[in-house]
């Protein structure tokens, strides 16, 4: 089953016709090395009820890029379905702090260049036969661009006996990568050297989220990538440094074709500071919509749009 929403593909038209403008337009046939995905474990036997890692690795050739979970101002997430043996659960898929490049025609992008892995945690059912071997796939699909942009699809297999879980020799790179995922901080609570709080503020028919970011020491620069959600559309407005304090401007509207039954107000965004010195931090920032906006039928979205299920 794969899910498309028609936002993603309007982002997707969009920025097809901003590199038409600039350059090729997109292609199916081209390039169609640009992007490699291998799947790894972190594994190397499948034991009973003791959860592991799976992921796939995307190596990007020079100046080509594949897009994070919200692709910014146009492009397609990348998008990943583990198909697992029965009675094997899969968490959500862990993404590290991406980056932001602009594309033709001006246009903002978050994602991902050189390489990157995106995993889930995964956990076997508490019994499982022994003297076998277990097939794991992953299906995967991306957008690739650079001067044009090419759509990619991959499904690597691995298979790993059942047995006593030892690391696998691609553990290294799960951990490598996991010090790349943001640091996680709740409403009101400090992390290394920042703290941070947010108020919203209605204007109109429109809501905006002032997240106010205070550091123990003034970075030279912060950027935000604001995640979308299937309830909740969130656009980066402004950052505005001022010595050790940040204040980033969000822009959220409720999407209008939701069902209202089923409203989930949480979300989240990523930041990264830099400071002189050329050190990096990143935290990821979980917020939730107020009542008023949840409920709001004057609540609209920046694109209008609905949801298109394609069903296989």
């Amino acid at each position: 089953m794969f899910k498309w929403r028609k936002l993603q593909l309007m982002l997707l038209l969009t920025a097809i016709q901003a590199m038409m403008m600039a350059g090729p337009a997109i292609s199916a046939d081209d390039d169609a090395a640009a992007v490699t995905a291998t799947l790894l474990a972190d594994t190397t036997a499948i034991q009973a009820g003791t959860t592991f890692r799976l992921g796939v690795l995307f190596r990007m050739a020079p100046e080509w890029h594949i897009y994070w979970l919200n692709p910014g101002d146009a492009g397609l997430s990348t998008a990943i379905e583990f198909v697992l043996p029965e009675g094997f659960t899969a968490e959500p898929l862990r993404w590290p702090t991406p980056i932001r490049f602009v594309q033709p025609g001006d246009i903002t992008g978050y994602g991902y260049d050189g390489e990157v892995l995106l995993w889930a945690d995964i956990t076997p059912p508490p019994t499982l036969p022994t003297d076998q071997t277990l097939p794991l796939k992953a299906e995967v699909s991306w957008l690739s661009c650079k001067d044009k942009c090419v759509m990619g699809q991959a499904a690597p297999t691995l298979a790993l006996p059942v047995g006593e879980a030892r690391p696998s020799a691609a553990a290294a790179t799960f951990t490598r990568w996991m010090g790349r995922l943001p640091e996680r901080l709740a409403p009101g609570t400090s992390g290394d050297g920042v703290s941070w709080q947010m108020r919203w503020r209605q204007e109109g028919a429109e809501w905006r989220a002032e997240v106010d970011v205070r550091w123990d020491m003034a970075p030279v620069a912060v950027e935000c990538y604001p995640a979308v959600t299937d309830t909740l559309l969130v656009r980066h407005r402004a950052t505005t440094l001022d010595g050790p304090r940040s204040r980033i401007d969000l822009d959220v509207a409720l999407q209008p074709a939701v069902d209202p039954t089923d409203l989930a107000a949480d979300f989240f965004a990523v930041i990264r500071a830099r400071w002189a010195a050329g050190d990096e931090k990143a935290f990821q920032l979980f917020l939730t919509a107020p009542p008023e906006l949840m409920t709001s039928s004057s609540s609209h979205a920046f694109l209008h749009f609905t949801i298109l299920e394609e069903k296989q």
